[in-house]
């Protein structure tokens, strides 16, 4: 359960980064 969720976690981090980066760019 705890595996699971930390990769949730690093995957909303990631999808995250690249909304940002798509933000900053536009």
């Amino acid at each position: 359960i705890f595996y699971i969720s930390l990769v949730k976690i690093i995957y909303i981090y990631i999808s995250f980064k690249i909304n940002y980066k798509n933000l900053k760019r536009a």
